[in-house]
């Protein structure tokens, strides 16, 4: 699969990053939203340009489903009627998806914790004496939707927050996502 990063300038409409956090933040989130659709579509490449019904060939029912599956995966909302209205290219989708991500962070509870502290407590709850930063919830230490629920309850209840589902699905991929998400600290 051909990687192409469209944080660094080949993004035509020229997304304006402020600070280096957000970079990184938004860098793997929208680089596996980028993968993600090139596995959906089986190509190896998609441009800001490349329209997903004229160049991917989707019709209605595969742009619904996509629909979906972009929230279920990463807490995009896309309703139906947009993929022939506003989002018509790849590049409508990433300007979309920094969009929605932004308006979630707004709204993040920014804790005054450390990050010692956090990961002292996803690794009691996942049994395990040390965690990375860049551990991977599903991949690398085993979690399921159970785990996120708890997870979610853990951290409700021991920071006195509200944790809402958009959040978590975009940001319960690495560790230090959630952490980014619950304080606005990049580790």
């Amino acid at each position: 699969m051909v990687y192409r990063d469209m944080t660094n300038g080949d993004d035509p409409t020229e997304v304006i990053v402020r600070t280096k956090a957000a970079r990184a933040a938004n860098h793997t989130w929208t680089d596996r939203i980028y993968m993600f659709l090139c596995n959906y579509f089986n190509t190896s490449n998609i441009s800001q340009t490349t329209s997903f019904m004229r160049d991917l060939y989707a019709d209605e029912t595969e742009l619904m489903e996509l629909s979906d599956l972009l929230y279920d995966n990463f807490g995009v909302e896309i309703d139906d009627d947009d993929w022939t209205t506003r989002i018509i290219t790849y590049g409508d989708l990433y300007q979309e998806c920094l969009e929605q991500r932004d308006m979630v962070l707004s709204d993040s509870p920014r804790l005054n914790i450390s990050y010692a502290e956090y990961a002292s407590d996803i690794a009691e709850h996942f049994s395990i004496q040390c965690i990375d930063p860049d551990d991977r919830f599903k991949e690398d230490l085993g979690g399921d939707s159970l785990d996120m629920v708890e997870i979610v309850i853990m951290l409700e209840d021991e920071y006195d927050v509200t944790i809402p589902d958009k959040a978590m699905n975009m940001f319960y991929y690495q560790v230090k996502d959630l952490f980014y998400y619950l304080t606005k600290k990049v580790i």
